[in-house]
């Protein structure tokens, strides 16, 4: 897992924020609270989600603190390894 965050921390210039279960912070069912972010389009979905599952978020700002990249996984993995793929295209 390091190696795969060293990667990533390389190829992205500015900030990354990773998140598990925030939905819990806001007392909200994890369909409920990330539901809209999905249909708003601001979470990329790695993946099927399950909202009984723990679940990932990630965003990362590549070039610039203006433009980002956001997804969400039950796997963290996966997830990052989207990003890293994502992140080196943008």
């Amino acid at each position: 897992m390091d190696d795969k965050l060293n990667e990533l921390r390389k190829i992205a210039e500015c900030g990354i924020h990773i998140e598990s279960n925030i939905h819990k912070d806001m007392y909200e069912t994890a369909e409920q609270y990330y539901g809209e972010y999905i249909a708003d389009h601001f979470y990329n979905t790695v993946g099927k989600i399950d909202y009984e599952k723990d679940i990932w978020t990630i965003q990362v700002y590549p070039k610039t603190p203006v433009g980002f990249i956001a997804g969400i996984s039950n796997d963290l993995d996966s997830l990052i390894n989207w990003a890293i793929k994502v992140t080196a295209n943008y």
